[in-house]
């Protein structure tokens, strides 16, 4: 799978460690990650005057992200950059994995992220030893694939009903709003997840 993986370059001495183990998990787990900076930013920290950003940086990453199958951010560091990282990703539909580490205050556990309510969007926190498998649960959630078949679909009245003025209220296809709702369940599936990462 072709992956955009994306985070800071803000207290990156600090976070360095996390970027590579994400990087690198990704890359144990047969990914291809498109636009792979982080050699770069390492080199970059290491040097004594400020680097200049570029647009040819900006279309670089708005093309990987384009391409990509799957969008990884690791949102720990909140910022302007991979907040719009995660909007682009989202208005593409793509599938969208926002890392952040656990943090033992839960005052503010909740972020503007999670109330986007995306079908598309999984937000998770990670500890190293947890990565893993945060990762490949992602990734074989989405290996099944997004392609399109047709079913037939069995349903009552009611079901019937709720499709028809659910369909017009809010300007959506009835495929749609089923595809949606699947969605959220398979989110919320761990036995699923677990069936498809063994």
């Amino acid at each position: 799978m072709k992956v955009w993986f994306g985070c800071t370059t803000a207290e990156w001495k600090n976070y360095r460690q996390y970027y590579f183990a994400i990087r690198n998990g990704l890359v144990d787990k047969g990914c291809v990650i498109l636009h792979d900076w982080l050699d770069a930013a390492e080199k970059i920290s290491q040097m004594k005057q400020p680097y200049e950003r570029s647009k040819k940086i900006y279309q670089s990453v708005i093309d990987a992200i384009s391409e990509a199958d799957l969008v990884i951010i690791e949102n720990t560091i909140p910022n302007f950059s991979t907040a719009h990282q995660i909007t682009f990703a989202l208005q593409r539909r793509k599938p969208t994995l926002v890392l952040r580490l656990h943090k033992d205050d839960t005052l503010f556990a909740d972020s503007y992220i999670e109330s986007l309510g995306s079908p598309d969007l999984v937000v998770k926190e990670y500890t190293l030893e947890n990565l893993g498998q945060t990762l490949n649960e992602f990734i074989k959630v989405n290996e099944v694939g997004n392609t399109q078949g047709r079913y037939n679909v069995v349903l009552n009245k009611k079901h019937k009903y709720y499709l028809d003025w659910a369909s017009t209220t809010h300007k959506k296809s009835r495929s749609e709003i089923l595809r949606d709702s699947l969605d959220k369940t398979i989110q919320n599936d761990d036995k699923y997840k677990k069936y498809l990462t063994h």
